[in-house]
């Protein structure tokens, strides 16, 4: 991934949120890195942008914004009402956004494979106050504690793993409330 390219769309991608006044946070490897390495993971190959789905304008506005700044949709997935995610591309750069649904006190989102959707859960706590970081040079945001959120997720995250798998590593996954099995989403 080139990353100064990456770093153009993140950067983007931002103003365009933060101009519709939707609370958004880098997700996933994106954050990994932003906190772990201080810049994207070498290995890496796409851009990950975490949102709360009641804290979001209307989808479409966002969508339309993507597409005024050069963005194509490559994917979506699930329903808006239900675990929604949608990847866009820019100067060959996919961004995953993963839209977060508040229960009680868990936070979840969802990943899909084989059309079938895999839910991962987190304490609501951590997406209440988002922590504001330099990264690269320009604002962005990370769920805080950043390192509660990495652990709940990766467990050691200041281990470099290099052949993560998206859709069984997370060790938050709930498999119960999952569509797929452990074993249906490691194939």
């Amino acid at each position: 991934m080139n990353k100064e390219r990456a770093k153009e769309n993140v950067k983007s991608i931002a103003s365009i949120l933060e101009n519709l006044n939707i609370k958004w946070w880098l997700d996933a490897g994106t954050c990994l890195g932003a906190i772990r390495d201080k810049d994207f993971i070498d290995y890496d190959t796409d851009t990950d942008i975490g949102l709360i789905i009641e804290d979001s304008a209307d989808v479409w506005y966002l969508s339309r914004e993507l597409l005024k700044q050069g963005f194509s949709l490559i994917g979506d997935f699930g329903t808006i009402d239900n675990g929604y995610e949608f990847s866009w591309r820019k100067w060959g750069i996919k961004t995953d956004f993963f839209f977060y649904y508040k229960k009680d006190n868990i936070v979840s989102s969802s990943v899909w494979k084989y059309k079938k959707q895999i839910i991962a859960e987190y304490d609501k706590k951590i997406f209440e106050n988002l922590k504001e970081i330099n990264f690269l040079g320009f604002k962005a945001f990370v769920p805080n504690p950043p390192e509660e959120y990495l652990t709940a997720r990766y467990g050691n995250w200041k281990e470099v793993v290099k052949d993560w798998n998206w859709a069984t590593g997370p060790l938050n996954i709930n498999w119960e409330r999952s569509e797929i099995t452990k074993e249906q989403a490691g194939k």
